[in-house]
Order: structure tokens, then sequence, then C-alpha cells
């Protein structure tokens, strides 16, 4: 394959390159001997778009030489620059002999032994990064090199995307996603920040790959990898142990999982790290009450027991005292009427004007608190006494309490009843909404808990007409990309209708936020957020400052270069070969900026750039009929700019956006380099284009 260096090339008078290794996201990679010491190193070339950011090399000299000291990372021995070949960067690094993770999958399913060793290697160095603030980020077949073909030996390379977890760190490659989609954590391609356990799920994730031997194939779509990975891998295949274990590293939420490489090593010694440990037994913490207690006098043997022996006085001592009181008139209000025995004791109420209720109580007292708690919630008169009838049979003393309670709870709701059978509540109603609902069904918990009754409720939502304001404006509040509306055609929304929306957002849990919300809203309708594209904050920004519109006499035209077959759409595979042109009216005037902003906060100029300084539509392009053509992205092949294709392989896998902005003029003052920061782009964008319409 051709590269930037050949063998028998020297950089820095030091370092003959051997033949070149393969080609990676960053660079390409060599093996190079010193002339030196005759020692053999491996050689990753950066890119010219990473060697001409500052920030890029900066970020690789402070996170690459971390100083992780095992056996099972490779070691990072320098970072230089090379003048004789256009200022490339290139990072000197041990190199390692032997058959990558990846070669092993291309012959076939792994065997487990061999994966359970090469996890625990990995582990082992894993937990050795970690414990100096690094993440890998990007853990993958390819980047798991079986030193001299043994996997005791399997050692991780390529950290060029790790993280620094100290204060004010980066990651090495911007702060959104970096690594490859199929082995990556669910919240690293949501942009979130990555700790010790992303990295535990993509070991999880490589040695699911290698054992089945084969790469997971993933969408094209963003928002349907995303939902991939909010569900278990499948392991149904995989033999246990090994499917356990990767199960336990890989679970979607971070909590979930093993919280660290210490962990995962403990898992595969087969020791258990859930954190949970036996609970005692409760026959272990509880007296038998029930037990007759003794007391066995010393010299006899002789055994009384002592609740016989007490009880008898205690019983007398009652008698005889009550006999005094009696004759004083003191004892009268101390026995109740003989009531009749109720089983099951239960209690009805329902909404009405007036209401109708009708159940026991055990007191004066009790049906009256009853009453008055229908009272306060009904809009008729006080119901007559006689429909509640004193009783015994009180299931237990903090029934009355618990059912005054659950009336009071139904306070909210249109329609209501409420039955109570011993120790069964029964609720049935309509409320206006979900959270009036929620609201009521949390009160009646707390009410049946007072005396430990069973709950069994039926309330359903009547659903209101929605306002499409109140929807406008709760998108409003999530709209970080521009464009976020309902979907609606009527005003006010019906209660049959789903609630659609479009437009775009800036990450998956934006778009998560945005539906709690909308289900707040919802009264049980449906919502369907299929018209909403996840794009990312940096993309985000971007059209933001730019507000653009979808449609007009500018477009952007899509095609494979290997074909020249026109395509309907904008999805790219990393095998394609995309050919993009931008199409305007024949006799449009002005001048043409083109830029594509990436996933990880890169802004990459396709006119005009250094290399290609004139934008005049006069001057450029070629007039197809009564349209010009101004090709922006080459195919890899065209000799007419060989430096100008889209190496889908080696670029950002995700949501990528090209912008076309028309001008009167230069739209910047100079002409910007090739590649640079979204963040020191974007502000003088804004600044350009506030002076291009005044």
């Amino acid at each position: 394959m051709d590269g930037v260096l050949a063998p028998d090339d020297v950089l820095l008078e030091t370092y003959r390159i051997v033949r070149q290794l393969g080609v990676g996201g960053t660079g390409e990679v060599y093996l190079a001997k010193s002339e030196a010491t005759g020692r053999q190193v491996a050689i990753k070339v950066l890119k010219h778009a990473y060697s001409q950011d500052p920030n890029f090399i900066k970020l690789l000299e402070r996170e690459l030489f971390q100083n992780v000291k095992h056996d099972a990372v490779v070691t990072y021995l320098d970072l230089h620059q090379s003048k004789e070949h256009g200022g490339l960067y290139f990072l000197v690094m041990e190199f390692i002999d032997g058959p990558s993770l990846s070669d092993m999958m291309a012959k076939g399913p792994v065997d487990q032994h061999t994966l359970l060793e090469i996890g625990r290697r990995v582990a082992e160095g894993l937990k050795a990064a970690h414990a100096v603030g690094v993440f890998h980020r990007d853990i993958s077949p390819d980047n798991i090199i079986l030193r001299n073909g043994n996997a005791s030996e399997a050692t991780l390379i390529d950290f060029g995307i790790a993280k620094d977890k100290r204060p004010a760190a980066q990651t090495v490659i911007g702060g959104g996603f970096a690594g490859k989609y199929e082995y990556a954590s669910p919240e690293q391609i949501d942009g979130l920040n990555v700790d010790a356990r992303g990295d535990v799920y993509s070991v999880g994730a490589t040695l699911l790959a290698a054992a089945r031997g084969s790469v997971p194939e993933m969408p094209i779509s963003l928002k349907a990898i995303t939902e991939i990975k909010e569900n278990p891998l499948d392991v149904a295949e995989v033999p246990e142990p090994l499917a356990g274990l990767i199960t336990r590293m890989t679970a979607p939420r971070p909590e979930d999982r093993l919280q660290s490489a210490s962990h995962l090593l403990r898992a595969l010694e087969g020791e258990d790290t859930g954190g949970n440990s036996a609970p005692l037994a409760a026959d272990n913490l509880l007296l038998d009450l029930d037990e007759e207690e003794s007391l066995t006098t010393g010299g006899s043997g002789a055994s009384f027991n002592l609740r016989k022996l007490v009880m008898p006085a205690i019983v007398l001592l009652l008698i005889a005292a009550g006999g005094v009181a009696w004759q004083q008139g003191l004892l009268a209000g101390l026995f109740k009427p003989n009531l009749p025995l109720v089983e099951p004791y239960r209690f009805s109420a329902e909404f009405g004007d007036p209401p109708t209720v009708d159940g026991n109580a055990p007191t004066e007292e009790a049906r009256a608190a009853l009453l008055a708690a229908v009272t306060e919630i009904s809009p008729g008169d006080l119901p007559p006494t006689a429909a509640v009838d004193l009783a015994d049979g009180l299931p237990s003393e903090t029934w009355p309490d618990a059912v005054a309670g659950a009336v009071r709870a139904t306070a909210p709701l249109d329609q209501w009843r409420i039955d109570v059978i011993g120790t069964r509540l029964v609720v049935r109603g309509l409320a206006d909404s979900g959270a009036e609902k929620d609201t009521v069904t949390d009160a009646l918990r707390d009410a049946a808990a007072l005396a430990d009754l069973s709950l069994d409720t039926n309330i359903r939502v009547l659903i209101q007409a929605l306002p499409l304001s109140a929807l406008t404006s709760t998108m409003a509040e999530h709209d970080r990309c521009g464009g976020l509306l309902p979907d609606a055609t009527t005003d006010p929304v019906p209660p049959g209708a789903e609630i659609r929306a479009k437009g775009r957002t800036h990450s998956r849990n934006a778009l998560k936020a945005l539906e709690g919300d909308l289900e707040t809203l919802a009264d049980g309708r449906r919502i369907n957020l299929s018209g909403i594209d996840v794009l990312n904050p940096y993309v985000c920004r971007v059209i933001s400052t730019l507000a653009p519109e979808e449609a007009g006499s500018m477009r952007l035209q899509f095609s494979l270069g290997d074909t020249n077959r026109i395509k309907n759409d904008d999805q790219f595979r990393p095998t394609d070969d995309p050919v993009v042109d931008v199409v305007v009216p024949a006799d449009a005037q002005g001048q043409l900026s083109v830029f594509l902003t990436d996933n990880e906060g890169a802004v990459l100029h396709m006119l005009p750039y250094q290399e290609r300084t004139e934008n005049r539509l006069v001057e450029i392009g070629a007039v197809v009929g009564n349209q010009r053509l101004i090709r922006v992205a080459y195919s890899r092949n065209d000799p007419e700019c060989t430096r100008c294709a889209l190496n889908l392989s080696s670029e950002p896998y995700g949501a990528n956006y090209i912008f076309a902005v028309l001008t009167d003029g230069p739209l910047f003052d100079d002409i910007r380099i090739r590649i640079e920061n979204v963040d020191d782009f974007a502000p003088e964008l804004a600044q350009a284009i506030t002076q291009e319409q005044r």
C-alpha cells in the first residue's frame, strides 16, 4: 500500500523505515530500526490535519506520556517533527512483534481459554493506566497485540485518544466521541465522560466479537446505533463462564457493570464482585416471644412457669380493684356497648351530589372523621350518619385513619369511588392528566401503608386537547441545534393524536430529556420523535450560528467516485468514495465558502483554503445547462485534486455536516488553515455573518 514514507526513508537521521504496518484513524504506522542502537521501533506518522493542529500536538505531549509502566501497555518513547516530510509529527513507540486479536479473529472464533487469558492480561494493563488517570477509550481487537503470539503477553496499544481525568484535561481528539462504534460504551457514543467502566465495556465487547470470530455489524445511522447500545449484548452462543462475564462487563448502564479493572480481574479469578454479602437470617435476630420462660430453684430442681405464676395474681388484683372502683362509680365509662361483629369490615364512598357513603366504624369519633373526609372532597351536603354503622371487627387500630387518608387522597379526581373490604383498598376514578394520576396514586400508597392495606387502583386519564403553543414552548427550551418544532397539522392536538416532532438535537441524552418533558404534557398520548436527527454539539453549534435555510437555489449533490452514480441520500459507509458538488444557478454571483464540521469538534475547510484560494463563482466550477457545479470533495483517484478526497475510513464516523455559504464578498478577511477547532472557528464565523448582514 502507498504511504507517506517508503522503505529506507530515514527520519531525523536516526530511524530507518523497514515497512508499513498499517493505517489507523490518526495516521500511518511503520516498522523502523534505530541506526544508533539497532533496536526495532514502531513509528506512527500523524496525518497532515493533526500535525497542523497545535492543540492536538499539545494534548499528545501531555497525555501520551503519563508513565504507564506495565508490560501489558505499549511504551511510548518520543514525539518528533520531521521538517523533511512537510512538518509531519511522528510518535516513536516500542515495536511489539506478534499478531493482533483482529488477526486471530480473521481465522475464526477464538477459544474461551485464550480469551479469558487475554481478558486477564488487558485488565492488568488497564489497572495500571487507570491508576495514573488515563483511560484508553479505543479498545478493540486491532489494539490488542499478542506479543510473540502468546495470549499471556497480550499488550494494549494506541492510547492516541486516551483521556486524562485530571482537572482541565481534555481528550486527545476533542471532547466528543472517539473510538469504534462496534466496541464503544453507550455513554461514550453519547459524548459523555468516560471512566474505567467505559474501558471495561469495550473489553467485554471485544471479547464477544473475538468469541464469535466476526466484527459486529452496525447501522450507518447514529440514532440506530445508540438504540442498539441501549440493550444488552447477545451472548447466546458464547459458553460459560465467558458469557456471564461479558454480560457483567457490557451492561448498558455504567452502574450495572463491573466497576473497575480491579473488579474485572477479581471476576476473572472467580470472585464475587457484586458487592453483596449474604444477609443474616431473620431467625438469628428475633427472640421467640411465645417461648415459656422458667425460674429454677437452686436446691429442689423444680421448674416453675413464670408466665403462669404471675398472671393469676394480676387478674385477681384487677378484679379486687375493680370491685372497689365499681362501688365508687369510677369505671362506668370504661365499658363499651355490645357492638355487632362484622367480617369483613368495610367502607365505601362514591362521587356524587350528594356523595354516597356506607360501611363500618368502631366508634362515634371514627365515624365522624370518615364522614368529614368525604365532605371535604365532595360538592354536596354531609351524607346521613346512618350510612356508616358502628361495629366490631376492626382489622387494625389505624384502619379508620388509613381509610380517611385514602378518601382525602382522591380529592384531585373528577370522579371517584372507594371500596375498602377488610385490608383491601380499591380506588377507581378519572384524572385530568397523567401527573394528577401519579400524585393521587402516591398519596393512596401513603394512606394504605398506615394500616398495611393492599392497594388496587384503576384511575383513567381524561385526555384534554393540547394547545400547540405548549408543545412549541417545551421544544424551544430544548432547542440547541435550530429548527426543533412540533410536527402537527391541527391546533390544538386532539386527545387521540400522537405527539410528533421534527428537527435536530445535539445528543441522545438531549433527545431523552425532551421526551421526558413531553411525557408530562402528553396525558397518555403516544410520542413519536423519529423525525428528529441526533447530531452532536459541534455541528449544532455551527448550525445555530448560521441559522441555515434547508431549501433554496443552492444545494449539495452527493455521488460515488468509483461508479459516478449520484446518491439520493447523504449516508456513506467507511469503504465508500464520496464525491461532493455544490450546485447553484448558472447566473449566480458571489463567493462560495464550504467547510465540514465533524463529531469530534474539527472544522475541515473545503473551499477556500491554502491550496484552493479561488472561490468566486464566476471563476470556479463548470456550467451544465442552467446550473453551475462546484466540486469540493473529489474521488480518491481523481488527478485534478489528489488531496481533496474525504477518506471516510480514517475520518470520524457519525454525524458530519457540510456547510455551503454564499456571500457577496469574502466570508473571512484571510484564508483559514485547512483544519481547525470549532471552538476557535465558531466565534469568528458568528462575527463574519454579522458583518455580512449589515
